[in-house]
């Protein structure tokens, strides 16, 4: 079942009996969710960070010295990046590498004959940037894949659907939340609930974290993309 943020709160204010109440406005229990999101998206990275894997595709533009990151990426979590001169799909012949982070140290020494190689930036004026050395050499459509860790999917519309494997810990969260704020007579009961509901999101994640990968944390390149990596 998915379950959108309608849903969640619907859930949260029947569970609670407060359907009818003023108590807790609609604002505050969208914010609260979110929350609860944030804490949950901690939980699954820490435990399996590749629960959240993806990957963004870049056009190239000659000259240019950056990409921008990927608006949802998570702290700059950053798995994989590759350049394919026909595209990152394309594996019919062995021009795919990988673009490997350079030390501060030999940024001196790239020259416009060197595959590229990158640092990540915090820019003022443009955000999160992967800075590409050397630049850019010329200009190509989906030329570079990021593989990325993103962040879970905060929700804003009532149709939203959340992406947390385990519902329950939201759910929970958010109880207690308001259980709190009211006073509820059966908030210890709800934290015994969110305990369980804790346990039950890790082990929902761990078990995905079983497929032979190197690690849960770091899991091997080569499993991960079908390509050729020239060194």
């Amino acid at each position: 079942m998915t379950w959108t943020l309608d849903d969640i709160a619907i859930k949260i204010r029947k569970d609670l009996k407060i359907e009818s109440e003023k108590f807790f406005s609609p604002w505050e229990m969208t914010s609260a969710i979110n929350d609860a999101i944030r804490d949950a998206e901690s939980i699954i990275i820490n435990e399996f960070s590749d629960f959240f894997l993806t990957y963004a595709d870049y056009d190239l533009t000659a000259g240019d010295t950056f990409i921008t990151m990927p608006s949802d990426v998570y702290m700059a979590r950053i798995r994989y990046v590759q350049w394919d001169e026909d595209g990152p799909d394309d594996n019919t012949n062995n021009d795919t590498y990988h673009i490997k982070k350079i030390r501060l140290e030999e940024i001196p020494w790239v020259c416009t004959d060197d595959r590229y190689k990158y640092r990540l930036l915090n820019d003022a004026t443009n955000g999160l940037v992967m800075n590409l050395y050397p630049a850019i050499q010329e200009t190509g459509t989906n030329r570079i894949r990021v593989w990325y860790i993103r962040k879970a999917k905060q929700l804003s519309a009532l149709t939203d659907v959340c992406d947390i494997p385990f519902i329950g810990y939201v759910i929970s969260h958010v109880k207690l939340r308001v259980m709190f704020d009211e006073g509820h007579p059966l908030l210890e009961i709800e934290k015994v609930n969110f305990d369980n509901a804790k346990m039950q999101l890790i082990k929902n994640v761990t078990v995905m974290a079983d497929d032979g990968e190197d690690s849960k944390f770091e899991p091997s390149n080569d499993t991960l993309i079908a390509y050729n990596e020239m060194e």
